[in-house]
C-alpha cells in the first residue's frame, strides 16, 4: 500500500499586518501547496494520505479559507483517497469543546477521520483506524473486519449490535454505477491491513503518551502500525511538545512508520532504516524560513517494501544573497551593494528577496537606500538582515534592548544552554513574547513562540 505523507500545511496564515499585495498571495501560496500535494496524490495514485497536524494555521477560521480547505479535499475525496488527519498545537482541539473545532466538522463531512485516544482511569485508551488495501475506503478498527467493493452503488456493511437485523449499511448513491447497488462485504482474504494510531499534540504529555503506546503495540508486533503525532524529535524541556529520541527508539520492532510533523523542515530519525519521518512544512511559514531554504515536501512511503520517496513541494520564488564585503567605506560598499542586487533574476511582483549583510569592518551605511533600491527592482516583498557580528537584526524590524533587557540577556548567556547561543535574539524574542501576552494576543503570541523554536533549533 502507497500513502502519502505531509504536516504543517497552515491553511489560512497570513504574514504579519494582514494586508495588500504580498499578505494576499501569501495567503494563497498555503492554498496552492496543498492543492499541489492533493493533485500529487491523485497522479501517484497513493491509497492514503495523511497530515500529521497544523492543518490550518489557527483554531478559527474565516469562511474562506473552510470553503478553499473543503474544495481541495474534496478532489481527494473524489479520487478515493482517504485523508487521515490529527490536529497540531496551531489547530489543536480542546477537550470538552470538540463542537468547537472545525476539524471535526470536516470528518463529520466525510472529508477525513481522525484517529484518537482518550484518558481512562488510569491508563490511556488508543482506538485506531484500519486501513484495507483492497479498498479506498476508511473504516474504525473497532467496527468489525473490513471489507471489499462489489460494482455498483457503494455502502459500508458493518456489524452493529445495535441493529435489530444484525448489521447495517451506509449507502451512497453513484450516478456513474450500471447496476443498482452493492455493498462493501467482508472478504479477509485480500490485502493488506494498517493500523494506524493517532496522537494529535500531546504537547508537555508526549513522552508519556508515546511511552505507553509503545508498551501498548508490544502484544501487536505482528501488525503492519503506523502512528500520526504532531512532534518532533528535540529535547522536551528545551522544546515544549517534542519527543525524545529514547522514546522513538521504543517504537523499533513495532510500527512500520511513524508520521511526525511540528518542526518546519524535512529529516528523519534513526538515520539508518528509519522509522520516524518529519516532511517539514509545505510552503514557507515565516521570513526566517526564506533565509534558511531547508527541505520542505511531502514523504510516499511503500507498506511492503518499506521504501520512502521525499518529495519538495513547489513553494514562493525566494531569492536569498549573502553579502560579505571587503569594502572599508560605506561608498564601496553601496557600489557593490548595487552590482550584486542587479545579478539577482527577479520575477516582478512574485520574487521574494532576502539578503544578508555580513557588516565585519562596522561602519555604518544606508540601509534604507539598500531597501529601496532592492524595492525598485518591485519584487513582491524584501528583507534584509544585518549581520555585525555581535547582532542580527530585520531591516523591517528593529528593537532596542535597554534596562531590564539588558539584564535578562545577561541571565540567558548564563544558562549554558541552546538559548545562551543566542542571547540577543532570544532576549528579543521574549520582550515581543511577554508584549503579546500583556496585550492577550494569543495567535501572536504562538506564532512568535514558534519562530523561537525554528530559530534556536536552526
Amino acid at each position: 500500500m502507497k500513502l502519502m505523507h505531509c504536516s504543517d500545511i497552515h491553511l489560512g496564515r497570513r504574514p504579519a499586518g494582514g494586508a495588500g499585495d504580498y499578505s494576499d498571495k501569501r495567503f494563497d501560496d498555503y492554498f496552492k501547496a496543498f492543492e499541489w500535494v492533493a493533485t500529487l496524490a491523485i497522479e501517484r495514485n497513493v491509497d492514503l494520505v495523511i497530515i500529521s497536524g497544523d492543518f490550518f494555521d489557527k483554531k478559527e477560521l474565516l469562511p474562506e479559507v473552510l470553503s478553499r480547505s473543503e474544495r481541495i479535499l474534496g478532489l481527494l475525496h473524489l479520487a478515493e483517497i482517504p485523508v487521515i488527519l490529527v490536529e497540531g498545537n496551531h489547530d489543536n482541539i480542546i477537550t470538552g469543546n470538540e463542537s468547537d473545532s472545525w476539524l471535526i466538522y470536516l470528518e463529520n463531512s466525510g472529508l477525513l477521520q481522525r484517529p484518537t485516544y482518550n484518558y481512562v482511569e488510569d491508563h490511556y485508551n488508543f482506538i485506531p483506524i484500519l486501513i484495507k488495501e483492497t479498498i479506498k475506503h476508511v473504516i474504525p478498527a473497532n467496527a468489525g473486519i473490513p471489507y471489499d467493493v462489489d460494482s455498483g452503488d457503494s455502502c459500508i456493511r458493518r456489524n452493529d449490535s445495535q441493529s435489530n437485523s444484525g448489521d447495517s449499511c451506509i449507502r451512497r448513491n453513484d450516478s456513474q454505477s450500471n447496476s443498482g447497488d452493492s455493498c462493501i462485504r467482508r472478504n479477509d482474504s485480500q490485502g493488506d491491513s494498517l493500523y494506524i494510531y493517532g496522537l494529535g499534540y500531546p504537547g508537555s504529555y508526549i513522552n508519556e503518551v508515546m511511552t505507553e503506546l509503545a508498551d501498548f503495540l508490544e502484544t501487536k508486533r505482528d501488525e503492519k502500525n503506523i502512528v500520526i503525532v504532531h512532534t518532533a524529535i528535540a529535547r522536551p524541556e528545551m522544546f515544549p511538545g517534542t519527543v525524545d529520541s529514547s522514546v522513538i527508539d521504543k517504537f523499533i520492532g513495532k510500527v512500520i512508520y511513524i508520521a511526525g510533523g511540528h518542526f518546519h523542515y524535512y529529516h528523519h530519525y534513526p538515520s539508518k532504516n528509519p522509522i520516524m519521518f518529519v516532511p517539514g512544512s509545505t510552503e514557507y511559514w515565516s521570513k526566517d524560513e526564506f533565509y534558511k531554504q531547508e527541505k520542505k515536501g511531502v514523504i510516499i512511503f511503500d507498506s511492503e517494501t518499506l521504501e520512502h520517496e521525499f518529495i519538495e513541494t513547489p513553494k514562493r520564488h525566494v531569492l536569498n544573497l549573502t553579502i560579505s564585503s571587503d569594502a572599508e567605506t560605506a561608498e564601496e560598499f553601496l557600489l557593490e551593494f548595487q552590482n550584486q542586487v542587479d545579478s539577482l533574476e527577479i520575477l516582478a511582483n512574485e520574487s521574494v528577496v532576502s539578503i544578508i549583510i555580513n557588516n565585519k569592518y562596522n561602519f555604518y551605511f544606508d540601509i534604507e537606500f539598500c531597501q529601496k533600491y532592492l524595492e525598485s527592482k518591485n519584487p513582491l516583498r524584501t528583507f534584509i538582515k544585518i549581520d555585525t557580528g555581535n547582532k542580527e537584526f530585520f531591516s523591517d524590524y528593529t528593537n532596542t534592548l535597554g534596562g531590564t533587557e539588558e539584564i535578562e540577556n545577561e541571565i540567558i548567556k548564563s544558562w549554558n544552554n541552546v538559548f545562551s547561543q543566542k542571547p540577543d535574539l532570544v532576549s528579543q524574542s521574549l520582550c515581543r513574547l511577554k508584549e503579546h501576552q500583556k496585550n492577550y494576543n494569543e495567535s501572536d503570541f504562538i506564532e512568535e513562540f514558534d519562530l523561537l523554536i525554528n530559530n534556536i533549533m536552526n
